[in-house]
């Protein structure tokens, strides 16, 4: 909670109070999103200033990180390694 609850007590009892409330606000998932690892890249880069950014394709479901080009981070049609 962003530092706005002095313990997971508090924590718990905010999302006791106002935990409905906040799904019902933002939307509730009825059936679980799924995605299979080959789905599962996207773009994103390390920002390090005057040209030296290092640009990367993550897959968080396969725990993998591998380094393309700019080239590539900027091609719309690269989805995947």
């Amino acid at each position: 909670m962003n530092g706005n609850c002095c313990s997971s007590i508090c924590e718990r009892d905010w999302f006791i109070k106002f935990g409905n409330m906040a799904l019902d606000h933002f939307g509730r998932i009825h059936e679980p999103k799924r995605t299979d690892a080959s789905g599962a890249w996207y773009k994103t880069y390390d920002w390090r200033g005057n040209g030296r950014d290092i640009h990367y394709i993550v897959n968080d479901l396969l725990g993998e990180r591998r380094p393309i080009t700019e080239q590539q981070y900027n091609d719309e049609s690269f989805v995947s390694p």
